[in-house]
């Protein structure tokens, strides 16, 4: 029981940084998109950047290719969900906090 709760608590944590990753990719190449949009593909990124490995073996196995990727595409709207809505919501935030410019600090 404890292997699986670890296992969990290990995905979790990854899926965690590679959102918060994905957070800084995005205010990085989409500069000129307003925050909601922004939120929405970190969250969506960060995920599937975990999946992407996955995905890679998957294709090149070839067997029964279009059922794993609707698999997958499960697993990344339940992480979506419940893990990368939540972080990149905040992280995008605090980051549009911490990258404005303002004048009055150099006064």
């Amino acid at each position: 029981m404890i292997e699986v709760s670890a296992s969990i608590a290990m995905v979790v944590i990854i899926v965690a940084m590679s959102t918060l990753g994905a957070v800084l990719l995005v205010r990085f190449f989409m500069t000129r998109a307003d925050t909601a949009t922004r939120t929405f593909a970190a969250a969506f990124l960060g995920p599937i950047l975990v999946l992407l490995p996955v995905i890679a073996f998957m294709s090149a196995s070839g067997d029964d290719l279009l059922m794993g990727l609707v698999g997958l595409a499960v697993v990344v709207v339940m992480l979506f969900a419940v893990i990368g809505y939540p972080i990149s919501h905040f992280a995008t935030r605090r980051l549009d906090k911490l990258t404005e410019f303002r004048a009055d600090i150099f006064e």
